[in-house]
């Protein structure tokens, strides 16, 4: 997430002046140990409301800084992934999921493999 400093802020034994530009990589946000949920699959957090309260792991974020093109990039994003699925079966094949294992912070694009074969519908 692209940021900018808005005033001076001490950061680990500097100072970063105000207009100093940062980008703060989202997984830093989604896998917050605060957060008892962080670190599994847990959909339900969207619809029981413990989400909404924890708006920096929203994606395109939210409040007066939410990114300007969320509701096109949403509506882009899932219009392919359904364009792709209707036509497409995929089983993931690296690295190794599982319901007993620990989410990984971050899935490499260089490393994930995905098996695609004809959708059978």
């Amino acid at each position: 997430m692209p940021r900018v400093v808005t005033a001076p802020v001490a950061w680990h034994g500097a100072t970063l002046p105000a207009g100093t530009d940062l980008v703060i990589p989202v997984g830093l946000h989604t896998r917050n140990p605060q957060i008892d949920y962080a670190d599994a699959f847990t959909p339900e957090a969207w619809l029981d409301g413990r989400a909404a309260a924890d708006w920096w792991i929203v994606p395109f974020s939210a409040g007066p800084g939410r990114c300007p093109g969320s509701d096109f990039g949403g509506t882009v994003g899932a219009a392919a992934l359904a364009a792709l699925l209707r036509q497409y079966d995929f089983r993931p094949v690296a690295p190794r999921l599982g319901p007993g294992r620990p989410l990984p912070k971050a899935l490499d694009p260089f490393t994930l493999r995905l098996y695609a074969a004809p959708a059978m519908r």
